[in-house]
């Protein structure tokens, strides 16, 4: 069966494929390097938002989103355990995927977040430690509102560097995408999490990731910042780390 965004970055290799999601707007080529950098050679599979435009169907929500992407990933693998990842925005998609395939029976070996922040579109789980209300006014919306302007700063930046006619088209999708975002409304998974981040941003943004996984978070500091990251110098400390990350046996993790 022939999938349309889910692109193979590197193939053959051994072990289950990794399955990234990009930020807002963006390409699988976001992930080439890294693909790259990995010595473990597993398969690594991106999927391309840019290609979601000029649907019949257009995508209205991260859960339609998801959706398709859960049937494209079928595709390439029946079965667990699978190995999902997120870079920015891509990794609230790639949570409710991961959501999803556990709703469906299925294992989820790992989920791994480059530089995500939880989703905010509600009281996500019970004993999350800052609530909508809360948010409002705390030292947590200051620095979430911050990491947004750097953010929308970097697309821009990122953006720039296109043909005026692929800009507006890819800018146009981000700002869509990450409203999605902001509305969507997340639940915990029994899949263990582990972000890399950068020091770019303060601890709080990240804080509440550790509610959502019901067999432990683990945290990474990275250099770069949420793009450079994923670009030389700094992707191949990314990837070394990455790697020790993914050599761990399923049956090992929490």
């Amino acid at each position: 069966m022939k999938t349309n965004l889910l692109v193979p970055i590197t193939q053959g290799g051994e072990g289950s494929p990794i399955y990234f999601v990009p930020s807002a707007g963006s390409t699988f080529f976001s992930f080439v390097k890294l693909a790259r950098s990995l010595k473990s050679q597993l398969p690594v599979h991106a999927f391309d938002l840019t290609a979601m435009e000029g649907s019949k169907s257009p995508h209205t929500s991260i859960e339609e989103i998801t959706l398709t992407f859960l049937a494209e990933i079928r595709a390439v693998q029946k079965s667990g355990p699978y190995y999902l990842g997120g870079h920015c925005w891509g990794g609230i998609v790639a949570l409710d995927i991961a959501a999803k395939l556990e709703a469906e029976g299925d294992t989820v070996a790992l989920l791994v977040l480059l530089e995500s922040v939880p989703p905010l579109g509600n009281k996500v789980v019970e004993n999350l430690s800052v609530t909508n209300e809360e948010a409002q006014s705390s030292t947590f919306s200051v620095e979430f509102n911050k990491f947004m302007e750097i953010t929308v700063e970097q697309i821009r930046q990122q953006l720039s560097r296109l043909p005026p006619k692929h800009a507006k088209r890819f800018g146009r999708l981000s700002w869509e995408q990450m409203h999605m975002g902001s509305r969507y409304r997340a639940t915990h998974i029994s899949a263990p999490i582990i972000l890399f981040r950068t020091p770019t941003h303060p601890d709080v943004v990240f804080q509440d990731w550790k509610y959502f996984s019901d067999r432990g978070f683990t945290e990474q500091i990275v250099p770069g910042d949420t793009f450079s990251m994923l670009s030389p110098p700094y992707v191949d400390i990314l990837g070394a780390e990455l790697d020790k990350a993914l050599r761990v046996p399923h049956s090992e993790r929490c």
